[in-house]
């Protein structure tokens, strides 16, 4: 269950202070600490440079790499080791190797770049966390280079998020030449600090980002179009809508419904043929009435993600005892109420894994009270316990935090390894009523609502996009109106 409190009593022991004392918003000072780098101009500096083309260092990566492939077994470990080894863990060209036509090459590349003890993991998002927090200057190069070792999440957020933080007018012709890069987040994000630093003087940098050949980027470069109330970026959003990738599909109609408060029939998560369809009627009105039409600039992102449509299970899964099920097993829609019968003992997951966002969603009991949950920031789903985050619903403990699977967090400036519970008396309504519940997930921090009431508040929470669930408990459980509203960028 998830992790936050004022308090926490654990299942197996009380609640671990944070090893280095310090309060959870120092997380990026102390990890820098912890790595001996100092989160002033000069180490931050200092620390990004590691990260710089070095010839002979590319050389020997590269004959270690093509070693992982080698018929010799020995010569095979020896290269793992070698590479493993590094202060600086070659992401780049590992992510390259994995691409490779040799299985054991792609095996041993994947292998090293799912390794948990990678120095660079925490400690080079939070370099960058600090470059952008402080606006260190100066360090435009360093960021750029330094983002492609990030892994994918971090290279869109924090290295973006940096280079606009760092970049000056005299980086313009660097940013430029940027853009035509070959790291699809690298060139998002130099349209990105060229926006911030020239605004409607970049738009002919971002419409040639329009037609970038990665989805993403031209998501982002019609994004930062559509917030400074250029009509340009309506069709290439549109058109975004027949992407197989379903982040990209949810946050160009996001912006599009935002923009012009239509709907037209368009559902992400519908099957190919619907899809089509619908994008059909969006890229016609962008063509035409969006020309002319009164918008609503610049993109909130307040036209939120309906994650239940109220009539059917479209967009979920199902795991009942540790495996997968049909989903239908347990749950089942009518009137727009999602109900779960209280047969089983698993949970609902959204097959969409989100960050950043705020969640609402009601709740009631409509037989006896029992429990159920909430479980958010699940990164792998399967199995009965995954790591993830719960907001109890159990009656009467609403808000209570539960850390699941392993996941560890910190609650009360301390770090929660089971239950942390809520911060204020019970703000549940009656046996019966539709209770709602408020989840807001912003770069590691969580804070959840019961009724408009917060009842619990953590930090230090994964950053990256995870799945969000709803438990199976045993007492049957209504659930409606499950939204989810993207914050951030």
């Amino acid at each position: 269950m998830w992790l936050m409190g004022l308090f926490a009593t654990l299942l197996g022991g009380a609640v671990a202070s944070a090893a280095d004392g310090k309060p959870p918003e120092d997380a990026d000072l102390a990890t820098l600490a912890a790595a001996g780098v100092t989160a002033d101009a000069a180490g931050l500096g200092a620390y990004l440079k590691r990260f710089q083309p070095d010839p002979d260092r590319a050389s020997r990566v590269a004959g270690w790499i093509r070693q992982l492939g080698s018929l010799s077994y020995a010569e095979r470990e020896g290269a793992m080791k070698a590479l493993a080894g590094l202060a600086v863990l070659p992401r780049p060209a590992l992510e390259a190797a994995v691409r490779s036509e040799d299985a054991e090459i792609q095996t041993r590349a994947k292998a090293l770049l799912s390794r948990q003890d990678d120095p660079t993991k925490a400690v080079l998002p939070a370099a960058l966390a600090m470059v952008a927090k402080r606006k260190v200057p100066g360090l435009a190069a360093e960021v750029l280079v330094a983002g492609g070792y990030c892994d994918a999440w971090h290279r869109w957020r924090e290295a973006t998020d940096a280079l606009v933080a760092t970049a000056a007018q005299g980086d313009v012709a660097f940013l430029r030449s940027a853009l035509g890069g070959s790291q699809p987040w690298a060139r998002a994000a130099a349209g990105a600090a060229l926006n911030h630093l020239l605004a409607a003087e970049a738009d002919a940098d971002l419409q040639k980002l329009l037609e970038d050949a990665d989805e993403r980027v031209r998501l982002r470069a019609g994004r930062m179009l559509a917030d400074r109330g250029s009509r340009a970026s309506l069709a290439p959003l549109a058109k975004l809508l027949l992407s197989e990738d379903g982040a990209v599909r949810w946050q160009s109609l996001v912006a599009l419904r935002w923009l012009s408060g239509k709907r037209l029939g368009y559902n992400p998560d519908g099957s190919a043929a619907e899809r089509t369809l619908a994008a059909e009627k969006w890229l016609a009105w962008a063509r035409g009435e969006g020309q002319t039409a009164k918008l609503r600039f610049p993109v909130q992102g307040s036209d939120g993600i309906e994650l239940f449509n109220g009539t059917d299970l479209t967009g979920w899964r199902a795991v009942d005892g540790g495996k997968e099920v049909d989903p239908k097993l347990h749950w089942a829609v009518q009137g727009g109420v999602l109900t779960c019968r209280g047969a089983g003992r698993g949970y609902l997951w959204y097959k969409r894994p989100f960050a950043d966002y705020e969640l609402t969603l009601q709740w009631r009991w409509p037989g006896k009270a029992g429990d159920s949950g909430v479980w958010f920031l699940m990164a792998t789903p399967g199995g009965a316990r995954p790591a993830c985050l719960e907001a109890q619903l159990l009656a009467g403990n609403a808000g209570d935090f539960w850390v699941v699977g392993g996941m560890a967090v910190n609650a009360g400036g301390q770090r929660a390894a089971g239950v942390a519970r809520k911060l204020a008396a019970s703000s549940e309504k009656p046996l019966g009523q539709w209770n709602r519940m408020t989840i807001r997930v912003l770069r590691g921090e969580v804070t959840v609502k019961v009724n408009g009431v917060e009842q619990n508040k953590a930090t230090g929470c994964p950053r990256v996009p995870g799945h969000i669930a709803l438990q199976d408990e045993g007492t049957a459980i209504e659930f409606r109106e499950i939204r989810l509203r993207p914050l951030g960028k």
